[in-house]
C-alpha cells in the first residue's frame, strides 16, 4: 500500500494506491480520490519579530484549529508599532493570494484598549486585524466588516497584551474551517484608513509625498503614484535633488539616488547599490517634495 499526498493551488489530496501499478502516474490517474479538501491559507504580518516565541504561538493556535490550513509569512520584521509600513506591506502583497485566503495583520499598539479587533472581506479575501489603519490599503469600503465581540470564537483565557494569539489567530483558523465569519462578529463599519494612496497639494504647484515604508534595501517607498506627477518631475528628499524619474537603478552611476516607478506601481527614491534612507536621513513618516522642473521646489 502506497500513501500519496497530491498538492495543487487550490485543493490537497490524500488517499491511498494499490501496488503493482506500471507507474505511479498511471495508478494516480485511476485512483478513486477519497478525501478532497479545498485548501485555505492563512498569512501573517506582526511587528514581533522572530527571536521570541509569539509568531509560533500564533501559529501553534491556528494549526490546532485548522490543520489542513497552509500558514505562509508575510513579514515579521516590521518595525514595532509602524502602522503605515505594516498597511504598505500588506497592500503589497496580500491579493497575490488566491480569493479566499484569510491574512492576519498584528501591529497593534492599542492592544488591551476599546479599539476594535475586526474581520473586512475585500476582494474576495478575508483580513483580520485591529482597527487600527493596518487595513488601510487593502480595505473595500463596499465589502463587509464585522466588529469581533463573541468571545466564544476566542481562545478561551484572553491576555490583554496578546490578542493576536488569544483573539486574531482562532478567529482566522474558523475562518480557514469555513466558519462564516458573520458568526464571529457584529456588522460594523468600514476599516479605519489612516494611511493614504497619492500626493497632496501644497503651496504653488508642489506636491507632498508621504514615506509610507522603508525595505530592506534602503529604499523609501513613498505613496505618490505615476499619475500624480508633473510631466518632468524633481524630487526634494533630504534636502537632495533628484530630478526625473529612472526606469531603474543601472540609469544611474554607483552610490547615486534616483526616483523611480517600484514594482507595486509607487513612486520609490532609492540610491544605487546604497542605503537612501540611511544616505538621507529619512523613514516612515518623511516627506519627500515634488514639483515641476520649472516651478520653485
Amino acid at each position: 500500500m502506497v500513501l500519496v499526498a497530491l498538492h495543487s493551488r487550490d485543493y490537497s489530496f490524500l488517499g491511498s494506491l494499490g501496488p503493482g501499478a506500471a507507474t505511479l502516474t498511471a495508478q494516480v490517474q485511476r485512483a478513486k480520490i477519497t478525501t478532497l479538501v479545498r485548501m485555505r491559507v492563512v498569512t501573517l504580518l506582526t511587528d514581533f519579530g522572530t527571536q521570541d516565541g509569539y509568531v509560533a504561538a500564533m501559529k501553534g493556535v491556528i494549526i490546532s484549529m485548522a490543520p489542513q490550513v497552509a500558514v505562509v509569512d508575510i513579514a515579521h520584521e516590521i518595525a514595532p508599532f509602524a502602522i503605515s509600513s505594516a498597511a504598505y506591506v500588506l497592500y503589497s502583497c496580500a491579493f497575490f493570494f488566491p480569493r479566499g485566503t484569510v491574512h492576519v495583520a498584528v501591529v497593534d499598539p492599542g492592544v488591551g484598549t476599546p479599539r476594535r479587533a475586526i474581520i473586512h472581506c475585500s476582494r474576495g479575501h478575508f483580513f483580520v486585524a485591529p482597527d487600527n489603519g493596518v487595513l488601510s490599503l487593502v480595505a473595500d469600503d463596499s465589502g463587509p466588516t464585522y466588529t469581533l465581540d463573541r468571545p466564544e470564537f476566542w481562545l478561551p483565557k484572553v491576555s490583554s497584551t496578546f490578542h493576536g494569539r488569544d483573539v486574531f489567530a482562532p478567529v482566522a483558523a474558523r475562518l480557514a474551517r469555513g466558519e462564516p465569519a458573520g458568526a464571529m462578529g457584529t456588522p460594523g463599519a468600514p476599516p479605519t484608513r489612516s494611511v493614504w494612496l497619492g500626493a497632496q497639494p501644497a503651496e504653488g504647484e508642489q506636491l507632498l509625498a508621504q514615506v509610507l515604508h522603508v525595505d530592506r534595501f534602503g529604499n523609501l517607498i513613498t505613496g505618490a503614484r505615476p499619475e500624480d506627477l508633473p510631466p518632468v518631475p524633481v524630487f526634494l528628499a533630504g534636502g537632495r535633488e533628484i530630478r526625473g524619474l529612472s526606469r531603474t537603478f543601472a540609469d544611474v552611476a554607483q552610490g547615486e539616488l534616483l526616483a523611480y516607478i517600484g514594482s507595486s506601481g509607487l513612486i520609490e527614491i532609492g540610491q544605487r547599490e546604497g542605503n537612501a534612507a540611511e544616505t538621507l536621513g529619512l523613514g516612515p513618516g518623511s516627506i519627500v517634495r515634488i514639483c515641476g522642473s520649472k516651478g520653485p521646489c
